[in-house]
C-alpha cells in the first residue's frame, strides 16, 4: 500500500496575509547562493528546507547561510503572528547588492547584499470557549 502524499499548492493570496523581512548580508554573494534564492520563489517552506537538506550538493558554510536566511525570519512569524509553518510558502525573493567604498583603507570596498524576503501565510482567527471550569481557553 502506498503512502499518499499531500501536495502543497500555492493559495489564494485574498485568504493570506504577507510579510516581507529585509536582511543585510555582509560579504559577495555566490552565483550559486543567487539562483538558489531566487529559485525559491513561490514556493512552500519546508520543500525549501527539504532543498536545502537534502537536495542540494552546497558546502557546509553556503548551506548553514541559506538556512538562517530562510529560517530566522520564518521564526519571527511563528513567534510573533502564530503563524503554523505548514501555512507557510514564500512568495518572493530579491536581491540587491551594494557595495561601500572605504576612503581610509583604500582601495578596499565593502561588499554586502539586501536580501528582501516575502513569506505568504494563511490567517485563522481565534476562536474562545469556556472549559468545565469556567475558564476561558483558546483554541
Amino acid at each position: 500500500m502506498k503512502k499518499k502524499e499531500k501536495n502543497f499548492f500555492y493559495p489564494d493570496i485574498q485568504n493570506c496575509a504577507c510579510k516581507t523581512f529585509q536582511i543585510k548580508y555582509n560579504g559577495k554573494l555566490s552565483p550559486t547562493l543567487k539562483f538558489l534564492l531566487t529559485s525559491f520563489q513561490k514556493k512552500y517552506f519546508y520543500h525549501v528546507v527539504d532543498d536545502i537538506l537534502y537536495l542540494l550538493n552546497l558546502s557546509s558554510k553556503e548551506r548553514k547561510c541559506v538556512l538562517a536566511l530562510i529560517i530566522s525570519p520564518a521564526l519571527v512569524l511563528q513567534n510573533y503572528f502564530s503563524v503554523n509553518f505548514l501555512e507557510l510558502w514564500i512568495c518572493d525573493i530579491y536581491i540587491n547588492e551594494a557595495s561601500k567604498p572605504n576612503r581610509f583603507l583604500g582601495k578596499k570596498n565593502q561588499n554586502f547584499s539586501y536580501i528582501t524576503i516575502k513569506f505568504l501565510y494563511i490567517t485563522k482567527l481565534f476562536s474562545y470557549r469556556k472549559n468545565f471550569y469556567g475558564k476561558i481557553k483558546t483554541n
